[in-house]
């Protein structure tokens, strides 16, 4: 058995790209769960157990969404010092006109850094303002990005997408992929040393 963790102590998993977890999952074996006293302040569900605590990078993906400020020429006539005005005026409206509709374009916006817990049933992303957390059950498709270092997860109710890349995203994917081909709850063995701690996501 085997589990993640770089987000607190010692390696696991020796192969970041997940090639040898995935070999390992494929021949049987099954993800160690992380004891509960060692994810560093954050409680899980009664019942839910963790199977990596890894550090990631995160972005989602937002829809055009609202109206472009639009910018309107400013015409003056008189003296110059007037007209050179008009001119910075018009230049510092489509600045700022460009800037809003490069925000309300289509496209991924980016978290940065995360710390990423990966549950038999939720995956977390944890940033010093708070957890978000993307259910399994709604996940409809997992896109892997090898060359990127990355994957996609597509939410089927209307959820943005998520996208996490990182030096460990290849051993997250072979656990998430394997979660979710197991009966549900998936099997495993309890972890030791079980604890309350304070934080909820």
């Amino acid at each position: 058995m085997t589990g993640l963790r770089r987000c607190g102590d010692g390696p696991v998993d020796p192969a970041p790209d997940g090639r040898g977890l995935a070999g390992h999952l494929a021949g049987g074996g099954q993800l160690e769960p992380l004891a509960r006293h060692t994810l560093d302040g954050l409680r899980l569900r009664p019942g839910e157990v963790a199977y990596a605590d890894i550090p990631a990078h995160a972005a989602y993906y937002t829809a055009a969404g609202g109206q472009p400020v639009r910018s309107a020429g400013l015409l003056v006539l008189g003296p110059a010092r007037w007209m050179i005005a008009a001119l910075l005026l018009n230049a510092a409206l489509e600045h700022r006109a460009r800037r809003a509709a490069a925000d309300h374009a289509p496209g991924w916006r980016e978290v940065g850094p995360v710390r990423l817990v990966l549950t038999g049933t939720r995956t977390l992303t944890g940033t010093a303002t708070g957890w978000r957390q993307l259910p399994h059950a709604d996940i409809a498709h997992v896109r892997p990005d090898p060359g990127g270092g990355a994957v996609v997860l597509l939410p089927g109710d209307g959820t943005p997408p998520l996208r996490l890349s990182g030096p460990w995203i290849g051993a997250y994917t072979s656990a998430l992929t394997w979660l979710l081909t197991q009966p549900h709850p998936a099997p495993h063995t309890p972890a030791r040393q079980p604890g309350p701690q304070p934080g909820h996501p």
